[in-house]
């Protein structure tokens, strides 16, 4: 898991680092790319400014779900343009065949540590008992 984990985490720090350069320099022959990039840079300041107005922390995890569905349309447009390139094809094939290496190594090293179902008679027995104490608080802070 080593040599797939640390490719993918520098190609992640390097893709971050390309989409903000490619939303600044790139012209991108879509006619709709200045209305995706402006709607990318809106969403994120409005989440920005949303947590001014939280006594959360601003996790990733929670934006998240906001973010997503535009970050992945802006990304479509910037890479759009490499797609004709056969080099970047290929970096793409290794760089999948990287990701899904990793994540079934991981998901084969970490399954009988944090599965659900390494306890699975203690959660069939709160489901049956309509008790959620019995597996553990949410959160600390949380209503229910």
């Amino acid at each position: 898991m080593l040599y797939p984990g640390i490719f993918l985490w520098i190609v992640g720090i390097l893709q971050t680092i390309a989409l903000l350069i490619m939303g600044f320099i790139k012209k991108n022959e879509s006619k709709d790319w200045n209305s995706v990039r402006l709607m990318t840079l809106f969403t994120f300041v409005i989440i920005w400014m949303s947590f001014w107005f939280t006594y959360k922390w601003p996790l990733a995890h929670i934006a998240y779900d906001g973010t997503f569905p535009m970050v992945f349309l802006y990304s479509l447009y910037c890479w759009n343009s490499l797609t004709s390139s056969k080099g970047w094809r290929f970096f793409g094939v290794i760089f999948l065949a990287a990701a899904i290496l990793f994540q079934t190594a991981y998901a084969w090293r970490i399954y009988p540590v944090y599965s659900i179902y390494k306890d699975r008679n203690k959660i069939v027995h709160a489901i049956q008992e309509k008790n959620y104490h019995l597996v553990g608080e949410r959160r600390a802070y949380g209503y229910y």
